[in-house]
């Protein structure tokens, strides 16, 4: 199913909390309130209800190695 979706919007992404351009892109986002013109560039994964939980989730178990 995500594979179909990615194919759908290529634009859209995995967030990797190992990935710069991927935290930067969530650090602008919490500095301005607002995703760039194109909107969200991250896919929301199950089961999370929101992309920006999910991030977060994704970073605190990346630096505790969980």
């Amino acid at each position: 199913m995500l594979s179909t979706f990615q194919k759908a919007f290529p634009q859209r992404r995995v967030f990797n909390p190992n990935d710069t351009n991927d935290i930067e892109s969530f650090k602008k986002f919490l500095i301005e309130g607002r995703w760039d013109v194109m909107g969200c560039p991250f896919i929301l994964e199950q089961p999370h209800i929101s992309i920006p939980h999910m991030i977060q989730d994704k970073i605190i178990k990346n630096i505790l190695e969980v």
